[in-house]
């Protein structure tokens, strides 16, 4: 059994390190710019970094703290890579202390209240005129009324593609313009617009 080599300074492990990886690779590491006041031997290979830059990822990490922490009183459901525009847009309005939205939760049990289809086929994938009508109304609440995306709401409801949301919000926008669309209003208020089946 081979012993685990000890390391006295920071330039002894960064040597170690390097050799492992020229021999697992086949390829010499690339030498990285080092820190002004380092207190590694091996001297800089790139220009340290100034003070100003320094204050300022420092000052813009304070703020994703702060940030971070409101984002996280607002965000409802689990997102990917992909819906990392709507990071961006909750994070802006947890900063500003926006709070026009409501939970998916919410939504979910005024919707549950007033529906007349069982929570199971509304996610299930019938497509009979009743069901779709109301997963339409849905899908056009969630995305007014809260702040999911399009493509989490489709997850939310059954594992569907984002375009059926899209399809779904212009579908009901459409009834509701042309007058053809009732509005349902849940026991807290959250209004669906349910177009006639």
């Amino acid at each position: 059994m081979r012993e685990r080599p000890t390391f006295t300074d920071v330039a002894a492990l960064r040597a170690h390190y390097a050799a492992v990886r020229a021999r697992l690779n086949g390829t010499a590491p690339r030498a990285r710019p080092m820190l002004a006041g380092s207190s590694s031997t091996r001297a800089a290979t790139g220009p340290a970094p100034d003070q100003a830059g320094r204050a300022a990822f420092a000052r813009a990490r304070r703020q994703a703290g702060a940030v971070s922490e409101a984002f996280r009183t607002i965000c409802c459901a689990p997102l990917r890579e992909a819906d990392a525009h709507v990071v961006a847009w909750r994070m802006h309005h947890a900063a500003g202390g926006d709070s026009t939205f409501l939970p998916a939760a919410r939504v979910k049990a005024d919707f549950r209240a007033v529906c007349p289809v069982p929570w199971t086929d509304i996610v299930s994938a019938r497509r009979t005129k009743a069901v779709v009508v109301w997963r339409q109304a849905l899908m056009d609440a969630l995305r007014t009324l809260t702040t999911m995306s399009m493509p989490q709401i489709g997850r939310y409801l059954g594992g569907r593609d984002h375009t059926t949301v899209l399809h779904a919000c212009r579908v009901v926008e459409a009834a509701r313009t042309a007058g053809t669309a009732r509005a349902v209003e849940g026991p807290t208020g959250v209004t669906f617009w349910v177009r006639a089946a």
